[in-house]
């Protein structure tokens, strides 16, 4: 129970350092306005007990999803930081696909169409492990602090 936590809170802390600092988005902002008006006054006449789902999912439905987010993450590293801390670019994908995958099963308990969930105590730690080491990695960056010195430091760290 306790891996499992602590790899949602770090799945979660790495999500709201995208929000933060980037800005990605589905669509520019003009155009999901006028798609999201379209859509609700389509949705007022035709299924008005869905008007309600609909003013809710504005606020973050122009967001892009987890594995997105990730992966503009790792894309802002060094190709040294991303070889080192996830492999090729075959490996960081599926990474990303297990990291996304098991966040969705621990948070709803549904493996329909799952197949890279991390469900081993080992799998899971060592997840835990590299998402930790990025977000140390990216926090050490926004400090201002060079990327190959903070690559190297959490290299020599015993963690």
């Amino acid at each position: 129970m306790y891996i499992n936590s602590s790899f949602l809170s770090y799945i979660q802390s790495l999500e709201i350092y995208h929000r933060r600092k980037f800005d990605s988005k589905l669509f520019l902002e003009s155009d999901y306005n006028t798609y999201m008006e379209k859509l609700k006054v389509f949705v007022e006449k035709e299924i008005p007990e869905f008007t309600a789902k609909i003013d809710s999912m504005k606020q973050h439905g122009n967001e892009v999803n987890l594995g997105k987010r990730l992966k503009e993450i790792i894309s802002s590293l060094s190709g040294d930081s991303k070889s080192y801390l996830f492999g090729n670019s075959k490996k960081r994908d599926k990474f990303i696909m297990q990291l996304v995958e098991t966040r969705n099963y621990l948070t709803h308990f549904d493996k329909t169409r799952k197949k890279n969930i991390l469900e081993d105590t080992n799998s899971l730690l060592n997840a835990v492990m590299r998402m930790q080491a990025l977000i140390t990695l990216t926090i050490l960056i926004d400090l201002g602090i060079d990327e190959e010195i903070a690559l190297n430091r959490i290299k020599e760290s015993n963690k």
